[in-house]
């Protein structure tokens, strides 16, 4: 460390503490400012892991130094600095450094140039101290401001350039073109996503389209693609079927999707079962609740006798009975059992068998037949988004 002390000899034999004075040996004393600094960065530790170099942190910190002491001077920044600010910034924000971190650290430079120039002052310079205080703070809160302009700046340009990069590779991705292996590879480096990992994959329509958007939008480990009916998600799978679950509309569900090569044709297959959603519960539909639905919507134009048959022969009974007939039914094609049935619903297996017998007798299918029973899951299918079924209903 630096004493000062022949300095301040030399100086009392020319005059009285200036704030030159002060700024000189603060120049001199530029290794001892810098290992001031580096010492409680470390204590503070504001850069979390190995984002940033060591030795860059040392050059950083002298180079600043050296333009906020000739600043303090009005003397030009030194050779070689031009543009020190934006580069500065512009490499904390490549870096992956959140602002208020990087401000944090350079906040630093006031506290130990302020200690080192009280130190240097001593009491004999407090009153010129005093007098340049503000000087001090307002040129490295300057520094600051310029920082802090110059950060933004080049994240806006990063996220601009990524989103841009991220929407070019998920047209690709979901393009005509059939991708090979090594294509798949660049994707999913680009999105930074695992092409082998297992996904899972949301559709979206309506209100929830916008609603996903402000949800996900900026969540880099989610893909999106929209188009003018529909909105499509994904990401890597997670333990939970939380994404299911958080459905701010109507949508379908896909998960279980080998590697990222399998991503488009599970997004047709969500698009789908969005399509043929339910409005309630709450919850994104998927392959399994909707295929009934599907096929009746598919069937209808082709082969409409056998549904239209056995929705004419429900509606020749009361409403009542056409609840009791269909609540068996549908609790014995859900579960394949008479017992079961018969436990869900509070009754004799008898009346159960009874019911499943009226209701073949009724419509000329029997839920104990598997071609019939076909048949009436599809009859029975809800309409897409319209109320799920109800006890009076098939259960999905």
């Amino acid at each position: 460390m630096h004493s000062g002390g022949i300095d301040r000899a030399e100086r009392e034999t020319n005059g009285p503490i200036t704030w030159d004075w002060i700024l000189g040996q603060l120049t001199h004393e530029l290794p001892d400012l810098v290992e001031d600094f580096l010492r409680e960065f470390r204590a503070t530790e504001p850069y979390p892991g190995d984002q940033v170099d060591q030795q860059d942190i040392a050059d950083t910190a002298k180079h600043t130094f050296e333009v906020l002491i000739r600043r303090l001077r009005s003397e030009p920044d030194p050779p070689g600095t031009a543009g020190l600010i934006e580069r500065l910034a512009a490499r904390r924000a490549q870096q992956g450094v959140p602002l208020s971190t990087f401000l944090r650290a350079v906040r630093i430079d006031f506290r130990v140039m302020w200690l080192r120039v009280q130190r240097i002052a001593g009491e004999d310079g407090s009153a010129v101290l005093a007098a340049n205080a503000m000087r001090l703070l307002d040129t490295v809160d300057g520094y600051v401001d310029a920082l802090r302009e110059a950060y933004r700046a080049e994240a806006s340009r990063i996220d601009r350039t990524d989103a841009a990069q991220r929407q070019r590779m998920i047209l690709r991705l979901f393009g005509e073109t059939p991708l090979v292996a090594d294509d798949i590879e660049l994707v999913a480096t680009r999105l930074r996503m695992r092409s082998d990992a297992t996904f899972e994959v949301v559709a979206v329509m309506g209100e929830a389209t916008a609603a996903m958007i402000a949800r996900y939008g900026a969540d880099r480990g989610v893909g999106i693609s929209e188009s003018a009916s529909d909105l499509i998600l994904f990401r890597e799978q997670r333990a939970t079927d939380g994404w299911r679950r958080d459905a701010p509309g109507i949508g379908g569900y896909v998960g279980d999707v080998q590697g990222l090569a399998g991503v488009p044709g599970a997004a047709r297959v969500a698009r789908e079962v969005a399509r043929h959603a339910p409005r309630v519960p709450l919850v994104l539909a998927t392959e399994e609740e909707v295929w009934p639905t599907v096929a009746r919507a598919h069937l209808a134009g082709v082969f409409p006798r056998y549904t239209e048959a056995i929705d004419a022969a429900l509606r020749t009974v009361s409403e009542h009975e056409r609840g009791r007939l269909l609540e068996a039914v549908g609790s014995y094609l859900a579960t394949g059992s008479v017992k079961e049935t018969a436990e869900r619903l509070f009754c004799h297996r008898n009346t159960v068998i009874n019911r499943l017998r009226a209701f073949a007798e009724l419509t000329g299918f029997d839920p104990t037949v598997p071609r019939d029973a076909a048949w009436i899951t599809v009859a029975l299918a809800p309409e897409p988004a319209r109320a799920i079924m109800q006890s009076h209903k098939l259960p999905r």
